[in-house]
């Protein structure tokens, strides 16, 4: 059988420099080794956090969209804080839109579903990511079960998208899946002020920077042990961004093939 290792190349080395690059540059520090640090057991406990680190993201791309919104005329101050307020108080991964604003006594006003994918092509989503959103758009168009009693055809729509400030190019991955899924080509359109209608699917995105507006409450409980670490850093060096997260999971990531 065919050798085809490269003996040039070290898989060691090559994790440890990518692991360790992505946390001197969310800590803001210089050649630190930061895997000579961890245990195995460590790491594994860092693997668990990734599902609380991508409801993070979820949740304040979510709030930086309300403030967007807010800004560009579509809802008042009282209603995005009522919202806001919402938001913070459901679950993760709950069942339904992840944004529903409902007007008294009439229904939901508008729904917004917010898709955190980072193309795994570049420019283009992987399957499972297509999938994920494609189910999204039939059910802001009326095709989902858990929403038969709204009528989703008299609702203003949005789909938020993860913005991502190293070139990611999600915007482009966007407009090549609306493309070869020509149903929805025409219905999705990019949110540019407040004259909406209830015919379209507002596609907006989001940038993972640190701004304030996008901070949700603080937690009064104490974080979980799972992730310990970031939190730690996280805390003492105020990384609140979405950028800072998403880079953690960069950063253990690479690591899975280690397992």
């Amino acid at each position: 059988m065919e050798n085809k290792a490269d003996k040039g190349y070290s898989r060691q080395l090559d994790l440890e420099e990518k692991f360790n690059c992505y946390w001197n540059q969310t800590l803001k520090t210089n050649g630190v080794n930061y895997l000579k640090r961890f245990t195995t057991n460590d790491l594994v406990e860092m693997k668990k956090a990734i599902s609380n680190i991508n409801n993070l993201i979820t949740l304040k791309v979510t709030l930086a969209f309300i403030d967007e919104i807010c800004r560009l005329g579509i809802i008042d101050l009282e209603q995005a804080g009522k919202i806001r307020e919402e938001v913070d108080r459901q679950h993760p991964n709950t069942n339904g839109f992840d944004v529903c604003c409902e007007k008294e006594k009439e229904g939901i006003d508008f729904i917004a579903e917010v898709k955190c994918n980072i193309p795994v092509g570049g420019d283009e989503f992987g399957a499972a990511q297509m999938n994920g959103i494609i189910k999204d758009l039939e059910g802001m168009m009326g095709e989902k079960k858990n929403h038969e009693k709204y009528q989703t055809s008299d609702c203003h729509k949005f789909m938020v998208l993860l913005e991502m400030q190293d070139g990611n190019k999600v915007k482009d991955a966007m407009q090549n899946l609306l493309k070869n899924n020509k149903e929805y080509k025409d219905v999705c359109v990019e949110l540019e002020n407040k004259n909406i209608d209830t015919k379209h699917i507002y596609i907006l995105s989001r940038p993972t920077g640190g701004s304030d507006s996008i901070n949700a409450t603080k937690p009064t409980t104490k974080p979980p042990v799972t992730g310990g670490f970031f939190i730690m850093y996280a805390n003492r060096y105020g990384l609140v961004s979405c950028g800072s997260l998403v880079r953690y999971l960069s950063a253990i990531c690479p690591l899975y093939v280690r397992f």
